[in-house]
């Protein structure tokens, strides 16, 4: 047997009568005198349904047209139909939605062996809610079934089956709210024989009419009204009943136009004669009516007394300024101020209609505790100005105000309170319906605050905004999150600051913008939740202040990040080359951070307790700071630690009251003087070239720590030949498993010649302690490649233990050494140098015996190649001084080379009495496939 399960399905009709302010989803307009029809899809309604579910047609002259529901692929099948206010006419305060409706529910709607699951629901008020009324089969086989009639979110009626066989059979009423719902009677459930078998019975069909009216100013006003049937997930079949639905709709009120006169008091009630009509017929105001209020209202200072609702208010105002207070304005008005004058909002309004600000000054609130703005989107045009001037927090979260602001003007948040702003638009730097339209300045003054949430122009549109004016302060805060922000912002005034009060932990907050100005600024984290000192806030722009920056205890600042619109998120964090204090004085409490990934000056004063750190470790995968250059030119007199992370320090001034550590992945140089305790557990390399770094007080070279020595000119002097230390003291920490490293570094060094010398790494006033030769490693191999020497390298202390030296101990001399060196041509380059400017290396000059002084002598080539016979002769310094192995090599294009390696090098003339000898080259005489040119080349390796 195929059970069906009727429920109520709609036709709309709206009296003739009646103004048409509402389409169907489809544009279509709802007409009056229409009549039920058996597809629904007639009528516009849609079907939405899941693969396999099916509605078969069928016709039932008693009840209208219906649908088979073939429920046996899960998933559901509805149909639906949106309603749509138009968009000339609106519903206003007398004005109410009636939807009346008769339903016939069929007492076989659910039988033993199965059935359908049927949904039927209506949302008036938020858009489609579930299951408000829902028939459930909880098993595969149709056995057992619940009940559910949701009345809200914190009231549901639940009637289940459990019973076995012969249970009794009890009744439950549903208890329906017939302001969310219509009721239908009594639902009951009958236990049949079978155990677990259950049979919704009505008792016979249960016809009944009920009515939903919606309030005004409620969602669904501009918004939608959805209504659908259809069935839910389901095990067996059923039938939806398509019977006529009536949705009668009264026509909108419309409201007066009237004007303030004033002409009794400044009382805006519903009873006294305060207004006049466009005739001038005095008369007293009634809700919806649209009010205006110019210069000849006899006062300006109007206090709404009782329950006012206009339906738009105008202020338009050059001399008469105005005062509106008392009783909050509610509905669904708009607010429009024009003309220059100023309008005060001393009462808490609530209506939901746009405020838009033409001309003058709307200042919303006394600043105290009275007086803000409706819930409507705001517009500010150029040359007007919003202020927000409250003593109290106005949280615009908890109250949906200030959700959308447009347009060029300004705002002003004053009074000395504090303004939570909540536009919606996600992590978007854009989104819509934000302050992504707003392009005017803001200005926070009074000691106000403005705690802000999002990303960019979404939270602040894109206009400067300014902090603190002559005499006061003004604080900008994020909260709840991380965020990054765009604006450029000024300083001006006394104790401005930026805040963190998003709580948690790794809190951070971006600064895209410039910031500048000529008054004071700090940053603070007051609800302490920036506990990474590698995130906090981080500055990717410009810092131009005229007075210091102060960074408050327990807060982390970072010069250098990723700019542009680029969020808290993934690589954003990371440290770039953007980001300067330019010549800003920082008064540094919390933890100065700089993270660029290039090389330049801190041209900052910058005093406190706090700690400065260079770079970034790359365990905390921020960025790669290991090419940052820092250097301070001048005395940095902070008190706090200096922490160099990663990348370099150069200390080319004075650095006297800081302790500084250096991390493994650090290098301290410069020629400057530390004054206070230096540990180095990454690299010291005195200098910028050559130079030498003092420390006025004790330096320790850690295990695995490193000293990159310099050296320039082979005969030079300590600081200005190659590098040198001087410190009070100097303690060497290093071991035979974990040395220090001293890497012989060549700076186009000259003079070289393969002869034991002794350098001066270091000298102390109270002497090296902790020496000791098996603990240090000295790294000579890019020396040796650049020079080719071929001599070693060791340390040892100064007969009094004041100093540490390196000595280079003199390998055996080579051929290339006595030919470059004093008895030789005297050479100051090295073998890849050229010393007589000719384009030949003073190597390759060796190697060809050419001179290497005398630039003319570039051509080793003496007899050139016969054609007839292949024969050619050249000159090299004799291969046996060299070791040097020459081969023959031919080519077609230059570019393209094959060794030629049956050709024959015919020395047996001999060197002569310099070393140079000639060789007598015979090519084998193939030449390179295609070739019509032969070029020929000898390389000496």
């Amino acid at each position: 047997m195929k059970h069906k399960l009727p429920i109520l399905l709609a036709f709309l009709t709206i009296p003739a009568s009646a103004e048409s302010i509402v389409t169907y989803d489809s544009g279509v307009t709802a007409a009056s005198g229409q009549t039920g029809a058996a597809d629904p899809a007639s009528q516009g309604w849609t079907l939405t349904r899941a693969a396999g579910n099916q509605y078969s047609d069928g016709y039932d002259s008693g009840n209208g047209g219906w649908r088979t529901i073939d429920g046996t692929t899960a998933g559901p099948a509805n149909y639906s139909q949106t309603l749509n206010t138009t968009a000339t006419t609106k519903l206003v305060n007398a004005s109410t939605w009636t939807i009346t409706w008769t339903v016939a529910l069929d007492k076989d709607a659910l039988g033993s062996s199965g059935g359908s699951v049927a949904n039927y629901f209506v949302s008036p008020n938020n858009g489609r809610q579930n299951n408000l009324v829902t028939l459930i089969d909880l098993a595969a086989d149709g056995l057992g079934f619940y009940l559910t009639h949701k009345v809200d979110s914190s009231n549901i009626l639940l009637i289940e089956n459990t019973g076995a066989a012969g249970t009794p059979k009890p009744t439950y009423s549903t208890g329906i709210d017939i302001s969310a719902f219509p009721s239908f009677g009594t639902f009951s459930l009958t236990y049949d024989t079978v155990a677990g078998t259950a049979v919704l019975d009505y008792g016979g069909n249960n016809d009944g009419t009920s009515t939903v009216t919606l309030t005004p100013g409620a969602p669904i006003i501009g918004g939608r009204n959805a209504i659908f049937f259809g069935a839910g997930n389901s095990s067996g079949q059923g039938s939806a009943v398509w019977n006529e639905v009536d949705l009668s709709i009264p026509d909108p009120v419309v409201g007066d136009d009237l004007l303030w006169t004033g002409a009794t008091d400044g009382t805006w009630d519903t009873t006294t004669s305060n207004w006049e009509l466009p005739d001038t017929t005095p008369t007293a105001f009634s809700n919806n009516d649209n009010v205006t209020f110019d210069d000849d209202g006899a006062t300006g200072m109007v206090t709404v007394t009782g329950s006012i609702s206009p339906g738009s208010v105008t202020v338009n105002n050059d001399s008469l300024a105005y005062e509106i207070g008392g009783d909050p304005l509610t509905g669904l008005g708009t607010l429009t101020k024009d003309g220059p004058g100023s309008l005060l909002l001393t009462g808490n309004n609530s209506l939901v209609g746009a405020t838009t600000i033409n001309g003058g000054s709307l200042i919303a609130g006394d600043g105290g505790t009275l007086g803000e703005l409706g819930s409507g989107p705001v517009a500010i045009a150029a040359g007007a100005e919003l202020d927000v001037s409250r003593s109290d927090i106005l949280d615009y979260k908890a109250t949906a105000k200030l959700r959308i602001l447009t347009g060029d003007g300004d705002l002003m948040i004053s009074g000395g309170g504090t303004l939570f702003t909540y536009p919606g638009g996600g992590t978007a730097f854009a989104a819509a319906d934000t302050w992504a339209g707003f392009s005017g300045a803001i200005s926070v003054t009074g000691g106000s605050e403005w705690q802000s949430i999002r990303n960019g122009a979404t939270g602040h549109g894109t206009g400067t905004i300014t902090l603190g004016d002559a005499t006061t302060s003004g604080h900008l805060s994020q909260i709840e999150g991380n965020w990054t922000w765009t604006n450029p912002i000024v300083v001006t005034g006394p104790d401005n600051s930026i805040l963190n009060r998003s709580a948690g932990s790794d809190r951070t907050l971006k600064l895209q913008g410039t910031i500048s100005g000529d008054g004071q600024l700090s940053f603070a984290d007051p609800a302490a939740a920036m506990t990474s000192a590698n995130l906090g806030f981080i500055i990717t722009n410009d810092i131009t202040l005229t007075m210091p920056l102060v960074i408050e205890a327990g807060t982390p600042v970072r010069i250098g990040g990723v700019p542009g619109v680029v969020d808290t998120t993934g690589t954003g964090l990371n440290a770039d080359s953007s980001g300067s204090l330019g010549t800003t004085a920082v008064a540094n409490e919390g933890t100065l951070t700089f993270s660029r990934t290039d090389s330049h000056t801190v041209a900052s004063a910058i005093t406190g307790n706090g700690t400065v750190r260079i770079g970034i470790p790359s365990s905390a995968n921020r960025g790669d700071t290991s090419t940052q250059v820092v250097t301070y030119a001048d005395t940095k007199t902070y008190l706090g630690s200096t922490l160099v992370e990663s990348g370099t320090l150069l200390v080319n001034g004075s650095l006297p009251d800081s302790p500084v550590d250096v991390n493994p992945e650090g290098t301290l140089g410069g020629t400057g003087t530390l004054g206070y305790f230096t540990t180095v557990y990454g690299t010291v390399s005195p200098g910028a070239s050559v130079g030498t770094l003092t420390f006025t007080d004790d330096l320790v070279l850690e295990e695995d720590s490193a000293y990159t020595w310099e050296i320039g000119d082979w005969i030079g002097s300590s600081g200005s030949g190659y590098d040198t230390i001087v410190a009070s003291g100097l303690e060497l920490v290093g071991s035979p498993t974990n040395p220090v490293t001293i890497t012989v570094s060549p700076a186009s060094v000259v003079n070289f010649t393969e002869t034991t010398t002794t350098f001066t790494l270091a000298t102390t006033t109270t002497g090296v302690i902790g020496f000791d030769a098996s603990s240090i490693v000295v790294d000579g191999s890019a020396f040796a490649s650049a020079t080719g020497a071929t001599g070693i390298w060791t340390t040892q202390l100064s007969g009094d233990t004041l100093s540490l030296e390196l000595v280079y101990t003199a390998g055996a001399a080579t051929d290339y050494d006595t030919w470059a060196g004093p008895s030789g041509f005297n050479l100051t380059g090295g073998p890849d140098d050229d010393d007589d400017n000719d384009g030949l290396s003073n190597f390759d000059e060796y190697a060809f015996g050419l001179s290497p002084v005398d630039g003319a002598s570039v051509n080793p080539v003496t007899s050139q190649l016969d054609k007839a016979t292949g024969i050619f002769t050249y000159k090299r310094r004799d291969d046996a001084l060299t070791g040097l192995t020459h081969s023959v090599w031919t080519s077609g294009d230059l570019v393209n080379w094959t060794e030629d390696t049956g050709a024959t090098l015919d020395d047996s003339a001999g060197p002569d009495g310099n070393g140079v000898e000639p060789v007598t080259v015979t090519l084998s005489g193939t030449k390179p496939l295609g070739a019509t040119t032969l070029f020929v080349r000898v390389k000496a390796d």
